[in-house]
Formats: structure tokens, C-alpha cells, sequence
């Protein structure tokens, strides 16, 4: 993540230095993005906005070795902390003054500037400071301000959810790949398409309607939505409850999937829609026999 946001900075800011416990790894990130190198001490005296990118647990001994040297400066730091569960207070009281802190989660996706930064500052941050910051992550992505009681839950949407993305985005390829596409065909159209309905969806902040666009009545699509709905039933409080289980056969996962004209009904279940899988065969078998996809029945079991 350290390198993610050094990347995005680096389209802003021309002057940085990097440190890392591998200086061969930061003089290399260096070169790369124009910066300089140096160790743990380099970067504490010479830099006005000082990013903190090590894990929660190493954070304390971290800043126990740079306390002597942020003591001796000047002018305060403003120390950027990007360690999950780790509070300003707590990043502050191993700095061991109360220095400016800025609490950041980003998520992976700044690599290609299309991250989303979560924030929240201590009460000395002034506007110039803050300005200072948010322009230097400009490039990042979105940056939205949270009181810092909600960091954690936000981070739990916007940094973990781009692994759910991509479980999504593997099975929609998947899917393809499985009833003939190519590979790389299928991963271009899962991800386009994953991208345009995020904006759709930003858009109109709500995905019930927009589905309802796409899916006609008694269409192809409809199947996977109406699948899926009928095996994980949404709570009147929001919150998703779906029936995730393993079905076993002599030892082995069975990896069962349910398809419909072509799409894929992913997630949350390990049943086959036997129906939508002959009814597919049936499809298939009328318009390219030579493609008829290789469904086993529900009995069968493959893989380990």
C-alpha cells in the first residue's frame, strides 16, 4: 500500500524521499518515480508530511526509533498513518508528542488512481495543512472525510471490498470462459462491465431501480437475479442472510454453478440450478452444438 500511495503522490509532488527496511526496494521505487532514498531518520527530518506505511504491530517500535529525531526538528511533522485499528491518539502517544496526525485508509485501487481514501485529522491540523494533504492525493481517487469512530467500519466497505470485486469479476469471467469465450475476452467484458455499472450506480445511489432496467420480464437475465434472491433472503434491516454451505461428495468439494443463457449466478450458494443448466444446454445445443457446454449433473462430483 506504501508504494500505491507513493505512486499517486508522485503525480503531484516531485520532491520525496522514501524508506524502507529493504533500501534496495526504496531506492528502486525511487528511481522509478523520481524521488530520493534514505533511512527511517532521513525521512523523519526532512519531510513536512511524513507517511507512516507499516503494519499496526510494527507501528510502535517504528516511531520509537524516529522519536529522537521528530523531537529535534523545527517545525512539527504532520504525520499520515495508514495502520488499521491504530488511533490518532495511539499514533500520537507513541510519537510521543501531539504532533499533527492525519489517519488515512486507502484501499488498493489508488495504484491506478481510483482509490478511495477514507480520512479524519486531529484537532490541530489547520486548513492550510489539510489543503497541503488533499492535494497531494489528489491523483489517489476519492478522499471523504469519516469521524474517526466509523474509520474501521468504512475501511471494512472501501478496503476490503475490492476482493469481493474481484471474487465477482473471476466469476463472471469464469462463467464465459466456461461456455466458450476467450479468456482474455471474457476478463475485458466482466471488468468494463463491472466498471460502467459502478458509475451507473454511483450515479443514482441505489441499485434497485437501475436492476430492474436490465432485467426485462421473463428475460435471460432475470434468471440469475431471481436465483440468487430465492436462496439468500434480504432482511428487512438491509443486511444480506444467504445459506453458505459445502457439498461434499467422497471426500471432494463439488464446484457447482448455475447458469442461464450465458450468465452467471455467483456467490453465496453451492447449489446447481439443474433447470437453468438444461435449459441452457437445450439453448446452446439449437444455436452451436459445437459449443454445448459439459455440465455434470448435480451427483457428480469433480475437482478436490
Amino acid at each position: 500500500m506504501g508504494g500505491a500511495i507513493a505512486r499517486a503522490v508522485s503525480l503531484t509532488l516531485k520532491d520525496g524521499i522514501l524508506a524502507d527496511h529493504s533500501p534496495q526496494r526504496a531506492q528502486e521505487l525511487a528511481a522509478e518515480l523520481g524521488f530520493s532514498s534514505g533511512t527511517n531518520e532521513d525521512a523523519a527530518r526532512e519531510s513536512q508530511y511524513l507517511f507512516l506505511g507499516v503494519k499496526p504491530h510494527l507501528m510502535g517500535g517504528m516511531l520509537e526509533g524516529i522519536r529522537p529525531t521528530l523531537a529535534s526538528r523545527e517545525t512539527s511533522p504532520i504525520l499520515v498513518s495508514m495502520a488499521a485499528g491504530l488511533t490518532i491518539a495511539q499514533i500520537q502517544q507513541m510519537a510521543g508528542q501531539k504532533y499533527p496526525v492525519i489517519r488515512i485508509m486507502p484501499n488498493t485501487p489508488v495504484a491506478v488512481r481510483e482509490g478511495v481514501v477514507l480520512y479524519e485529522t486531529s484537532a490541530n491540523v489547520t486548513a492550510d495543512m489539510m489543503d497541503g494533504f488533499l492535494n497531494m492525493m489528489s491523483q489517489a481517487g476519492k478522499l471523504f472525510h469519516l469521524e474517526e469512530s466509523l474509520m474501521d467500519v468504512g475501511a471494512a466497505v472501501s478496503g476490503c471490498g475490492p476482493a469481493y470485486a474481484y471474487l465477482i469479476l473471476d466469476a463472471m469471467a469464469g462463467g464465459g470462459v466456461a461456455c466458450g469465450l476467450p479468456r482474455p475476452d471474457a476478463v475485458r467484458f466482466a471488468a468494463q462491465t463491472l466498471l460502467g455499472a459502478a458509475k451507473w450506480y454511483w450515479k443514482l445511489e441505489t441499485s434497485r431501480s437501475i436492476k430492474n432496467d436490465v432485467c426485462s420480464p421473463g428475460g435471460s437475465t432475470i434468471q440469475g437475479p431471481h436465483t440468487r434472491t430465492a436462496r439468500c433472503s434480504r432482511r428487512s434491516d438491509g443486511r444480506g442472510h444467504c445459506g453458505l454451505r459445502e457439498k461434499r461428495s467422497f471426500g471432494k468439494i463439488r464446484r457447482n454453478r448455475t447458469v442461464y443463457y450465458g450468465a452467471v449466478s455467483f456467490g453465496f450458494v453451492g447449489d446447481s440450478g439443474q433447470r437453468g443448466e438444461t435449459h441452457l444446454r437445450q439453448r446452446m445445443t439449437a444455436s452451436h452444438p459445437q459449443n454445448t457446454p459439459k455440465i455434470r449433473p448435480p451427483n457428480t462430483s469433480v475437482g478436490k
